[in-house]
């Protein structure tokens, strides 16, 4: 627990630029968001930082916009295998309570299309603290022809003058340490599933439903794709039990 709790705080460190801890070959990029502000502006007009850290961990940092209230869901998507899902429109949560925020399922309209060579793999939950300082990385099940979400990992997050701050492993997406991955994310309502326009990548759409038309890169991406990298921090536990459960069809 010491160990990860002083992994945490080297990543909250490398997000904040600031290495008050030791760190081996810290490697960090800065993404902005959009400028929308629909959703009260912290995503949209906030930052978020991307790394690899410990060779084996990635970092991840999100530092809403000043002045603003964070008090909707950060939803990272994945793509870093092949295979996966190019809308959340087949995504389902068999009517487990609390993820209706990772694909506003059962929520008409409320889809989020995925940019033209992006395919998600994992999703990833994160918060407001106020609500939980937990987030939680899912795999995207693809049994046929439905998606389904299966708790891969119970996430804690430190907030450090004004960042939230984990870490987890590159073997939890299935990659190898240092491999590359992309990255979309959006900002959801939790209650309502509704998606707004904020994000760190462009988007368009109206009423709650997305496309995006780019994604992030986080380290290099393999030739001859174009270049548009990104990199984080994250520490990772189990699922808790009586807490997300796995469900599959």
């Amino acid at each position: 627990m010491r160990q990860n709790i002083s992994r945490l705080a080297a990543a909250l460190s490398v997000a904040l630029g600031i290495h008050a801890l030791p760190v081996s070959g810290a490697v960090l990029y800065t993404y902005n968001g959009n400028g929308h502000d629909d959703g009260g502006g912290a995503v949209g007009q906030g930052t978020l930082t991307l790394g690899q850290e410990y060779d084996d961990y990635v970092t991840l940092g999100f530092t809403p916009a000043a002045g603003t209230t964070w008090n909707k869901y950060l939803v990272i998507y994945i793509d870093s295998v092949p295979g996966g899902i190019s809308s959340t429109d087949s995504l389902k949560n068999n009517g487990i309570s609390g993820l209706s925020e990772v694909a506003a399922v059962g929520r008409a309209g409320h889809t989020a299309n995925f940019a033209p060579g992006f395919q998600a793999d994992y999703v990833i939950t994160l918060p407001n603290p106020n609500d939980s300082p937990t987030a939680y990385l899912f795999q995207i099940q693809t049994p046929g022809s439905y998606s389904d979400l299966d708790c891969k990992e119970q996430i804690s997050f430190l907030m450090t003058a004004g960042t939230a701050g984990f870490f987890f492993k590159f073997s939890d997406l299935g990659l190898n340490s240092g491999d590359s991955f992309k990255v979309q994310t959006t900002y959801v309502d939790p209650f309502g599933g509704y998606r707004t326009m904020e994000s760190f990548e462009n988007v368009t759409g109206s009423g709650g439903q997305i496309t995006f038309q780019n994604y992030e890169w986080f380290g290099a991406p393999p030739v001859p794709e174009p270049v548009n990298v990104a990199l984080g921090i994250f520490g990772v536990a189990a699922c808790g039990f009586g807490v997300v459960r796995r469900f599959r069809k």
